[in-house]
């Protein structure tokens, strides 16, 4: 696993197995190519270059948004990401950002190049002013925006810059980033890639590789995973198919909200990742 979140620590009767009822992995934004060092031949196209964390969008004073004031029911605002934070304004491919909302009602966020609506949610954010984050890689519109919209409730919005993936005319150098339309990979909601809710303690097989546009020799691909209906609390761990089931949670749910989180996960010499709850049955998405 790249992404490392600490377990939430809880207690409960040892019979009792816990449920997310949907999970669902959307999203797939990038694939990475088997590694080769970036040397002058290959490029350093597809290497993420970090920057020092920035906000580069904030309603509450208008910060790249242009004027202040949070999203209004189906709002969609530009945001600048090239020439901004130290991201450079050409031969870039993707940017990497963190997302935080807060809204009046239950919302989904979309971020996409700008001008093309990619229709599958980054960020799913709950009622009641608790604000809800995630990590997202987003391609920049031709324009150097991005398009961030907003579908339910009165809506704050944070976007902080974490740095950006390289470009070049020649394309991605051996191991690095390969930007893709977001397709979903797994919807337990529909039987997409695992056919039932995940039941805390069973592990379940997702082909990954050869999948909706992805190259057979992929090692590994950013995803944005959603958790929701969970019946108890528990810890959604992801990784390659061949890794000890030991791996940190990639996301904590709880029943009272949809979770969400981003993250690069590496796959399995077969192609493959596993996934498994830590407690109860959960949905994915």
């Amino acid at each position: 696993m790249w992404w490392i979140d600490k377990e939430i620590a809880m207690t409960a009767p040892t019979a009792r197995r816990w449920s997310i009822s949907a999970l669902s992995i959307g999203a797939i934004l990038c694939i990475l190519l088997p590694f080769l060092p970036a040397t002058a031949s290959t490029g350093g196209a597809g290497i993420f270059v970090p920057v020092t964390p920035q906000r580069i969008g904030d309603t509450s004073d208008g910060t790249g948004f242009g004027s202040a004031g949070p999203f209004a029911v189906g709002a969609t605002k530009k945001l600048k990401v090239l020439g901004v934070a130290g991201v450079p304004t050409t031969n870039v491919s993707a940017v990497v950002v963190d997302l935080a909302a807060s809204s009046t009602a239950d919302t989904r966020i979309y971020a996409f190049p700008s001008g093309e609506d990619s229709g599958l949610a980054v960020l799913a954010s709950g009622a009641g002013g608790g604000w809800y984050s995630t990590t997202a890689v987003v391609q920049p519109g031709p324009d150097g925006l991005i398009d961030i919209k907003n579908s339910s409730g009165t809506t704050a919005l944070n976007v902080d810059v974490q740095g950006y993936f390289s470009k070049t005319s020649s394309g991605s150098a051996p191991g690095g980033f390969v930007p893709m339309t977001p397709e979903r990979l797994v919807s337990t909601l529909t039987g997409q890639g695992v056919s039932s809710s995940l039941t805390g303690g069973a592990v379940y097989s997702v082909k990954v590789s050869g999948e909706n546009g992805i190259p057979n020799d992929a090692v590994g691909v950013f995803a944005n995973i959603r958790t929701q209906n969970a019946s108890g609390a528990g810890g959604l761990r992801v990784s390659a198919s061949d890794a000890p089931s030991s791996a940190a949670p990639i996301v904590n749910y709880d029943p009272s909200h949809t979770a969400d989180s981003g993250g690069v996960i590496k796959l399995g010499p077969d192609g493959r990742l596993k996934m498994w709850t830590s407690s109860g049955t959960s949905s994915v998405d």
